[in-house]
């Protein structure tokens, strides 16, 4: 602040700093501002004046007093004017739905139903003109709401543009039949990787591989995996759970995988069965959801050791490779394992616990299980 100058700020058409040579009152501030803004509150300013560098005393004000217009300034003056959209709450609107900009609005006395059509910035391409309801509270009775459905006309226009009241609530529903395109990923040993369309509801893995046009050479179809978003993570929370227990299930274990990946699930998939079949086989034709992403993968003949053993170990695999001779490889079981929950996991990400032709071995530690 200027020593020798004084502000004004709010409901004024030229807000700002004066010199205190060109006004020395109240009265001549407002005149060198031009003057009140039509939604000006002139009964409640506030006059702000500092002492020594520190505003520390606020005047109350009525501009419409004019002893009050003569009030001399001093250097370091402010003058704040509220407008009557700073005091006084007028509610607000509300509309939802398909349109562009859903929120909630400031109500005016005069809104009606296309104007918060416009403050929502118009409809969406799958809006339904001809769905959209008005809900009202109806304070004459106990919390109970009225709604009127409105339809618009080709130029947008309501076939009833009803004045709107405070905490009124507009819903544009979707259209009747609306479908969003579906899409899924895939990629891996296939001849043509990428994104492909759902093309209807029963849109299936064997389905998604004929329209790939098949498979590479070094594919893998017993290393299938569909990875898939899952709705609730709490899901995870009680299978792993379950896997801290001695007696793990295989339906546990796989708990305990998908919940360690987040709230994303690993189905293995037979892709021999599923091809041979001719996607007649119902346990690996699964059918597809929308962000499933599918993977072939490549002819591994290795094996993986991991866990508490001696040595996290890759081996080469070989038919009637048993899940004790890997860990005897990797020097056998290290500190305290739980050798109940020693697991394979599959290329295709399907587990069992203990077995043959296996790719992944995890073998628990006891003093590192989930709770």
């Amino acid at each position: 602040m200027v020593e020798n100058g004084v502000s004004i700020e709010g409901a004024v058409y030229l807000p700002g700093l004066y010199s205190l040579s060109s006004v020395t009152t109240i009265g001549a501030l407002l005149e060198a501002s031009k003057g009140l803004t039509l939604d000006a509150f002139p009964a409640r300013a506030t006059l702000y004046r500092r002492n020594y560098e520190i505003e520390s005393e606020a005047r109350s004000v009525d501009l419409q007093n004019p002893s009050d217009l003569s009030i001399i300034l001093r250097g370091g003056d402010r003058l704040y004017i509220p407008s009557s959209k700073d005091l006084l709450d007028f509610g607000q609107v509300s509309i939802s739905g398909q349109v562009q900009s859903p929120g909630s609005y400031p109500f005016r006395e005069g809104m009606r139903i296309s104007d918060l059509l416009l403050l929502g910035d118009g409809l969406k391409v799958n809006a339904n003109s001809s769905a959209i309801t008005l809900y009202r509270m109806d304070l004459n009775s106990e919390g109970t709401t009225s709604n009127t459905t409105i339809s618009l006309d080709e130029n947008l226009v309501p076939s009833n543009n009803l004045l709107l009241e405070p905490d009124d609530y507009v819903v544009v529903r979707t259209k009747s039949g609306y479908q969003t395109i579906e899409t899924v990923t895939l990629n891996g040993e296939v001849k043509n990787r990428g994104v492909y369309v759902l093309k209807d509801k029963n849109y299936s893995l064997y389905d998604l591989m004929k329209d790939a046009g098949g498979f590479l050479d070094e594919a893998n179809l017993k290393g299938i995996t569909v990875t898939r978003s899952i709705v609730q993570a709490e899901t995870n929370q009680k299978a792993l759970a379950a896997a801290a227990t001695n007696n793990t299930s295989e339906a546990g274990i796989a708990g305990l995988l998908s919940g360690l990946s987040g709230d994303r699930v690993v189905i293995g998939i037979d892709g021999e069965k599923l091809m041979s079949s001719g996607g007649l086989d119902q346990k690996n034709n699964i059918i597809l959801k929308e962000g499933d992403e599918v993977y072939v993968s490549k002819l591994d003949n290795t094996i993986s050791v991991v866990g508490t053993v001696q040595q996290n170990s890759k081996q080469i695999y070989r038919n009637g490779l048993t899940v004790k001779q890997v860990i005897n490889n990797s020097g056998g079981y290290g500190e305290r394992p739980n050798r109940k929950n020693v697991y394979v996991v599959y290329q295709n990400g399907s587990i069992k616990k203990r077995g043959h032709f296996l790719d992944y071995v995890l073998i628990q530690n006891l003093s590192q299980e989930l709770q």
